[in-house]
């Protein structure tokens, strides 16, 4: 009796040491897993998800795969759960810039007539700017002109948003003295002024979120409300 009972004993223990070699061979053995990050920085408003952010090799990724949240410019921080090589249960954290690098929208004329004195905001009436991102777009006139002197002045215009993103088109100011009230009307809608294709909005701004529209007021004057 005596003997089974120690034969047992033995085989139990020699079975538990077994156990205890394979569980501290697989602790220290090599973790060979290899964490890529895909993607360190994506476009404001754009659509994109963890999984194209991150990928494993030999190991798995255990979080869920979502929309990441791209409304807000910045350092945004990103934290997984993955299983290694050796099926241990880890976190991982990395940082994505969300960046803006859409250049704003700038629509305006290849000619701008204003009436000698005036000042320059006269030139900007029938203009029109925005961004993706930004409210405030920042717009100068680069080039010599002199608003009080008749004259035709090549200038360039700017239009630069936050991120330093620029628009900008060639046109020239043309200063000139006014005859009489309707001369002075003449002389600012004489011009062609193409704008922007619908579709350049429609590519760039429409989502699921956004509608795309005109938005007019007393300053265009409408002939052809069909056309509109």
């Amino acid at each position: 009796m005596k003997k089974k009972i120690i034969i047992s004993s033995i085989i139990i223990l020699i079975i538990s040491m077994f156990i205890a070699i394979l569980f501290i061979f697989n602790f220290f053995k090599p973790v060979t897993t290899i964490i890529n990050q895909e993607k360190t920085s994506i476009g404001y408003n754009e659509e994109v998800y963890l999984y194209d952010t991150i990928s494993i090799v030999d190991g798995n990724i255990l979080t869920e795969n979502y929309l990441i949240n791209t409304d807000e410019l910045g350092s945004k921080e990103i934290e997984i759960t993955y299983k290694d090589s050796n099926r241990w249960k880890k976190k991982y954290t990395y940082n994505i810039e969300i960046v803006d690098e859409i250049a704003p929208i700038l629509s305006i004329s290849k000619n701008l007539y204003i009436g000698v004195g005036n000042k320059e905001e006269e030139l900007f009436k029938n203009a029109f700017w925005g961004d993706n991102c930004d409210r405030e777009v920042d717009v100068t006139i680069n080039g010599e002109y002199d608003l009080n002197t008749i004259g035709n002045y090549p200038v360039e215009i700017v239009a630069k948003d936050d991120s330093n993103n620029i628009a900008k088109t060639n046109s020239t100011i043309h200063v000139y003295e006014p005859k009489n009230n309707n001369d002075n009307n003449d002389k600012k809608n004489n011009y062609n002024n193409p704008g922007i294709d619908i579709k350049y909005f429609i590519n760039n701004y429409k989502t699921d979120n956004t509608s795309i529209g005109l938005d007019l007021s007393e300053y265009q004057i409408v002939t052809d409300w069909q056309a509109v």
